[in-house]
């Protein structure tokens, strides 16, 4: 499975649990944790990737022998170093985390569009030929001109620039109207957190199958995890495995429908350039009770990998305390002191 550049997430874990009026869902099954490995056991995992590849029909990745520059290793570096002590233990519980170049003319500076970012950003557990790997691929493209990765609001900024284009090319117009139609601001705006919140979208995909398809190659099985209490009850027409086994970033489930449909509005929105109302809409799904992000209203597979990116990030240290989202027209909206308005999501958290 997969997924793409990391989303706008919100709140922080401690207000949004210390105010749940609701009681949390039982414990997943099999929830103790393994033993987290160490900083040195995570950066072992670190490899380039042997292309090509193609996660999408092709199946056990393999490391190539390019080495991992410094700039990239430091940047793992500090996002393993923040990152909450569950997560390590989901990380430890992968086989490779690699730096996927496809796309790069060369892999130690490579320029890619945010587009191109994000296809090559990718979770996978294996599943054909008795392949046991689980894996996670970051896009080279992510560490431009051989530096460090983005601050954390410019990536977001970007990724959702990619997110509104590959839903319907129109969006480009808007993105290239005078003035920004869209800007973020973050505390901590680090470089850290922008991987820590790859790492964690990323690793989500995994654990979605971990969690809901216990059998490789099988079913779906939503008593699982959580006792079967993870989605909200209503918020889906259906949730089943992806079709193809596969979800592309951007691509809204072929099956499942959110309710409301924000997805079909902000295409229809997009595709009449009707931006104004387009901004309204993601707004709208920036204070949803059951979205952590916009992209969690795309598909149930993408609900869960953003809930758990939304809260890996609220769970570091030091923890996401501030995601303001501006559009153009609109008044700001802080993600992050959303979360306290949002019990679903806070149920939703509290299965991890």
């Amino acid at each position: 499975m997969k997924s793409t550049m990391p989303t706008l997430f919100s709140g922080i874990l401690a207000i949004a649990l210390s105010g749940c009026p609701e009681p949390p869902p039982p414990a997943p099954r099999g929830a103790a944790l393994a033993p987290t490995c160490s900083a040195g056991d995570l950066m072992a995992k670190v490899r380039f990737l042997q292309t090509p590849f193609n996660p999408r029909v092709d199946s056990s990745p393999q490391p190539s022998n390019l080495a991992v520059p410094t700039n990239i290793l430091g940047d793992l570096q500090s996002a393993f170093a923040i990152a909450p002590a569950s997560f390590k233990a989901k990380l430890c519980d992968l086989t490779y985390i690699f730096i996927d170049p496809t796309g790069c003319a060369d892999p130690l500076n490579c320029a890619l569009s945010d587009i191109q970012l994000a296809h090559s950003s990718w979770g996978l557990r294996g599943y054909r030929n008795s392949d046991n790997g689980k894996y996670i691929a970051m896009s080279a493209g992510l560490w431009r001109s051989g530096g460090s990765a983005p601050k954390f609001s410019d990536y977001e900024v970007r990724r959702l620039g990619g997110l509104l284009q590959l839903l319907n090319p129109n969006a480009a117009s808007w993105l290239r109207a005078p003035g920004l139609p869209f800007s973020a601001a973050a505390a901590p705006d680090t470089p850290a957190m922008t991987v820590l919140a790859t790492l964690a979208h990323e690793t989500g995909h995994v654990f979605w199958n971990d969690a809901f398809v216990p059998v490789r190659g099988g079913p779906i099985d939503l008593n699982n995890f959580c006792g079967g209490h993870f989605y909200t009850p209503g918020s889906w027409n259906n949730i089943d495995v992806p079709v193809g086994r596969w979800i592309d970033f951007a691509q809204p489930a072929r099956k499942s429908i959110h309710n409301p449909d924000y997805v079909s509005n902000l295409n229809s929105h997009l595709s009449q350039s009707n931006f104004a109302q387009a901004g309204a809409t993601l707004l709208a799904v920036f204070r949803n009770q059951d979205s952590a992000t916009i992209l969690a209203a795309f598909s149930p597979h993408e609900d869960f990998v953003e809930t758990y990116e939304l809260y890996v990030l609220l769970n570091a240290a030091p923890a996401l305390s501030n995601l303001t989202v501006r559009i153009a027209g609109l008044p700001p909206y802080d993600i992050a002191g959303g979360v306290a308005n949002k019990p679903a999501v806070r149920n939703k958290m509290a299965c991890f």
